[in-house]
Formats: structure tokens, C-alpha cells, sequence
């Protein structure tokens, strides 16, 4: 499957938690959990350079974007305001 995003959107693949005391351990807040995603995609929209392919970032929770669903793999299309922090760990944890 193709999927690329229009204007100022981003295609993220969601990554599953980990449990290692490394990893970015992000509070519930009003039972919406920020989820972690790598960049897939990036919107013709978005000047070069704006988030990289395989990037890691942070967004504003489950309801965010519009999700699919491709075999068992989730992604969520979602608008740059949604994208709360890119992540980026020395260690090499998250990459």
C-alpha cells in the first residue's frame, strides 16, 4: 500500500511500548495516552527538512489523525499541530 499525505500532513507508523526503564514513559492524562510514532511520510506541504523519514515524535494522543490499518500494522495520518515533540535519545533506545 501507497499513502501519501497531502499539504501539511504527516503519515506515522505507531510503535509499540516498550517496557525498559530507558524508554519515554509518557503519564495518562484524561485516559488519553501520547503514543509514540516514526514518521513515514511526509506531506508535500511541509518545507524539506521538517521531520525526516524514521523519525521518532510524539503525538497528542489516540484521538488524533485518522487511522489505517494495513495487515496488523497501525499508522494514523495526522496535521504537523498534532505533533507534539520529535524524540531523540543518545542512548540509541528508541532508534
Amino acid at each position: 500500500m501507497i499513502i501519501k499525505p497531502y499539504k501539511e500532513r504527516v503519515l506515522l507508523k505507531l510503535v509499540k511500548s516498550e517496557t525498559k526503564k530507558s524508554v519515554l514513559q509518557v503519564p495518562e492524562e484524561n485516559n488519553q495516552k501520547a503514543q509514540l510514532a516514526e514518521v513515514v511520510e511526509v506531506g508535500s506541504g511541509l518545507d524539506a527538512g521538517t521531520f525526516e523519514v524514521s523519525e521518532k515524535v510524539l503525538i497528542a494522543g489516540t484521538w488524533v489523525g485518522d487511522s489505517v490499518i494495513d495487515g496488523d500494522q497501525e499508522y494514523k495520518i495526522v496535521e504537523i499541530k498534532d505533533i507534539l515533540a520529535r524524540i531523540s535519545l543518545t542512548n540509541g533506545s528508541l532508534n
